[in-house]
């Protein structure tokens, strides 16, 4: 909200800086028949006992115009600047809001087999009881199910980390989130050309937007630094007294003549030039590191699609029905806790690990959407 006030304010200098400098009014009284009057005393040939006098500073003529260009450019800046905030706000959010996804979905997942690991546990003490199954056995699956249980109350005290963060950033109250994070649905990168994406790009991102801008700024100033050279116009008027003859209106037109360019105005186009090479460089890393980040967020959106594919359709479709066949098996005293515990654990880590590659392919490709300056779409 400062930042698109602060946008607002700016606006107000575009038609400041066009307006001409205000003029100078003054007022002189001279008393006439008084000692600097050399007829003192005779009032035949008294004159006026006042003046009135009005200067106005008439800039070159190009000056007001870059002036109030340099105002325009300062201001687009900054809307970009504040658009840059919302944009990465609005990525921030999103982001921790498939974070605290990720943490549902996994609080979901270890309750679910914790609650299997239960049904185990049961059927292990029953076996146990009448000889069937080890006291190993009953151990095994009692400290797996404690590693889940303290597994669980990590991801719940994170959970309520990021509801505090998200509330935060989001403005809405932490009363007010409730219901568990829905995840969109994981969508293939559509193939494109990467000039197009950079183009993409150089046209919606806000950053870039705002270093353009400021590079048309230094443009300008370096414009402007060289109007310096040129005089400035002073128009003055006056009315009043001139002793022992009637008053009079008198004008005069002046140059403000830039004398000293040695100390002033050479200096001041000197930095001015730096000013805008050191712009031109600032947009060109601009440029390159949101390229870097772009070619950065491709790469991990089709490394986290592919590995959540491979996870979802082969390792986890795997891991669950090979857990199934050892739990028969156990059930049958045909395999050994151990075994069991060791295909649970493959579950248990494909399905998080599925849950996280969805969660990180969904950031990476918000991260590339507030890049291309399209966060909303």
């Amino acid at each position: 909200m400062s930042l698109m006030t602060k946008a607002d304010a700016l606006k107000e200098n575009i038609t400041i800086d066009k307006s001409l400098p205000n003029p100078r009014i003054a007022f002189g009284y001279n008393d006439s028949d008084g000692f600097n009057n050399f007829m003192i005393g005779n009032h035949e040939y008294q004159g006026s006992k006042v003046r009135f006098t009005f200067t106005q500073l008439i800039p070159f003529p190009t000056k007001l115009f870059l002036k109030s260009k340099i105002a325009k450019i300062y201001y687009g800046y900054n809307k970009e600047i504040t658009e840059s905030a919302r944009v990465s706000t609005v990525a921030g959010v999103k982001n921790y809001y498939y974070r605290l996804a990720q943490l549902e979905n996994d609080i979901s997942i270890i309750k679910s087999d914790y609650s299997l690991l239960k049904l185990l546990e049961k059927n292990t003490d029953n076996s146990y009881a009448i000889g069937k199954a080890k006291e190993t056995d009953v151990i095994r699956i009692e400290l797996k199910m404690i590693a889940l249980k303290n597994q669980l109350t990590i991801l719940k005290k994170d959970r309520l980390q990021y509801l505090y963060a998200l509330s935060r950033l989001s403005g809405i109250k932490l009363n007010k989130l409730k219901g568990n994070a829905v995840l969109p649905r994981v969508t293939k990168l559509k193939a494109k050309k990467f000039r197009n994406i950079i183009r993409t790009a150089l046209k919606n991102n806000p950053s870039l937007k705002a270093a353009n801008f400021l590079y048309k700024r230094s443009k300008y100033e370096k414009k402007l630094a060289g109007q310096g050279l040129y005089p400035n116009i002073i128009f003055h008027v006056k009315y009043g007294y001139r002793y022992d003859i009637q008053p009079a209106l008198g004008g005069s037109i002046g140059l403000e003549i830039p004398l000293y360019f040695n100390q002033r105005q050479f200096p001041e186009m000197n930095k001015a030039k730096k000013n805008m090479i050191s712009s031109m460089f600032a947009r060109s890393w601009e440029y390159s590191g949101v390229a870097r980040d772009i070619m950065a967020y491709i790469a991990k959106i089709k490394k986290y699609y592919k590995l959540y594919e491979t996870e979802k359709k082969i390792y986890l479709p795997e891991s669950s029905l090979l857990l199934k066949l050892y739990i028969s098996r156990y059930i049958f005293g045909k395999t050994s806790a151990f075994e069991l515990l060791n295909s649970f654990k493959k579950m248990v880590k494909a399905e998080l690990l599925s849950n996280s590659y969805e969660v990180n392919f969904l950031i990476n490709r918000s991260d590339l959407s507030a890049s291309l300056g399209e966060i909303n779409r």
